[in-house]
């Protein structure tokens, strides 16, 4: 029952964030910074005390690239640029160039001096670890 809970306050939460991006993504149509709520998109693990947060960048260049970490927040920003012929005649536009600028929280406090990033493919991969103040500690009982 409490995991039922769980997962419906976590769907909830889910819902209204998503909501909130489409809203703020509506009021930017017009401006150069595209899709800023969901672009790009993340995935964001944990295992042994780190932070992974995997994000698609098809077609982006790694020194496009701006990575900020503070306190609990992760911000990932840049551009892309996409070229065509001048001579092309062009029928559909869906990839999108322009701006990008993407700030998530994260779920604790993070070690921003022992960060690591990589690129490749397409696939930015920022490697986290977790404040040593958040970590647990044993206490012996005297």
């Amino acid at each position: 029952d409490t995991m039922y809970g769980l997962s419906r306050t976590l769907n909830t939460i889910m819902g209204i964030q998503n909501a909130m991006e489409k809203a703020m993504e509506s009021q930017l149509n017009g401006s150069s910074t595209f899709n800023s709520g969901v672009f790009p998109p993340v995935n964001i693990l944990e295992k042994d005390d780190f932070l992974h947060i995997i994000s698609e960048l098809p077609g982006v260049a790694s020194e496009d690239i701006s990575i900020e970490v503070k306190g609990r927040n992760l911000r990932i920003s840049g551009k892309r640029e996409i070229q065509y012929d001048e001579d092309a005649s062009i029928h559909r536009v869906e990839r999108m160039s322009g701006t990008f600028d993407r700030t998530l929280g994260l779920p604790y406090e993070v070690d921003n001096t022992k960060a690591e990033a990589s690129f490749q493919d397409g696939l930015l991969t920022i490697k986290l670890p977790k404040a040593e103040s958040e970590k647990a500690r044993q206490i012996k009982i005297s």
